[in-house]
């Protein structure tokens, strides 16, 4: 929740520049810019998460873009299939202009594929940690071979945190490779051909975010799958499999055994409880729920905040 509130600070923060438009759903969208637009739209809107029939969306309910002329945006916030998601970009590309339709495809994906490569398990695994250095002060018998072992937990730690480093820099590149392949399998050979000639896609794709390595392996991928589509050889099917077999960040599992090992260790030398040491830990258990509902509490605020501020500066087009 914290997460998702920051994204919606981010936007607040960016309407505060003074950009102004419209709002456009998605099939708006593609019925302007797309060729096959409901056929389009029908096909991306498959891979939204439906928990089973409970939650029954559509893309239309998940994604609102906010054209905002002469701001030069093309942004995705949040990025999350359980939450709305908002995108800002300066113009709807015209027909022919491959450029501007691979980036608006680019940002429609990522709110699709990120659900493929965002690393819950990654925020997941920090809860034992969490749990051990706050368990170790109040259960642990201090000796010399307690303070060995907890030095071993202290490695590690610093052992687990550069595996979870590397996997989530990873996931950042997989994210951007699916995207891109997600876009690619929605334009034609034309606008494609235009995408690969345009001197100007390398710089305007330089994410900071990513290693240089990372960027300069993104790149060369693109320009495979582009190349693969203009050539006739595209299976959309197979180039995402393909893009999961190579970039799918995987654990390092001799890395991960040995944490927990070392997790289990200090309980050996762990000392009995008592109702004083409950409390303290039943506190703490309260304290993280008042944080969660604080944090959404904080997102519901962020959000009425903004929905005020789309209405005054981006009217829904359809209304």
């Amino acid at each position: 929740m914290i997460g998702l509130s920051y994204s919606i600070y981010r936007l607040l923060t960016d309407l505060r520049k003074g950009f102004s438009g419209q709002t456009y759903s998605v099939r708006e969208l593609f019925k302007d810019s797309l060729d096959g637009h409901e056929e389009n739209f029908k096909d991306i809107e498959k891979y939204l998460i439906q928990l089973n029939g409970t939650r029954n969306v559509s893309f239309d309910d998940m994604v609102k873009v906010h054209v905002a002329p002469g701001s030069c945006k093309f942004v995705c916030y949040t990025n999350n299939q359980l939450f709305e998601s908002h995108i800002i970009i300066s113009n709807i590309p015209k027909e022919g202009d491959g450029v501007q339709k691979f980036f608006i495809l680019h940002e429609i994906s990522h709110i699709i594929v990120r659900m493929l490569t965002q690393s819950v398990d990654l925020a997941l695994g920090l809860l034992p940690y969490y749990f051990y250095i706050l368990w170790i002060p109040f259960f642990i018998q201090l000796t010399a071979n307690s303070f060995v072992v907890l030095l071993a937990l202290f490695v590690s730690m610093i052992l687990w945190n550069e595996d979870r480093k590397q996997r989530l820099n990873t996931s950042r590149l997989l994210d951007e490779i699916l995207a891109d392949c997600m876009a690619i399998g929605y334009m034609s050979p034309g606008d494609l051909e235009k995408l690969s000639k345009n001197r100007l896609v390398p710089k305007l794709l330089n994410d900071r975010a990513m290693i240089p390595l990372h960027n300069s392996m993104r790149l060369a991928k693109l320009r495979e799958n582009i190349n693969y589509a203009v050539s006739g050889k595209w299976r959309e099917g197979q180039i995402f499999e393909k893009s999961i077999i190579d970039y799918l960040p995987e654990s390092n599992v001799r890395i991960l055994v040995l944490s927990v090992w070392l997790l289990a260790l200090p309980a050996y030398y762990a000392t009995p409880s008592s109702w004083t040491k409950v409390f303290i830990f039943f506190g703490i258990d309260i304290l993280f729920t008042l944080l969660f509902f604080g944090s959404l509490f904080i997102y519901g605020v962020f959000r009425s905040l903004l929905q005020r501020r789309l209405d005054a500066q981006f009217p829904n087009v359809s209304s």
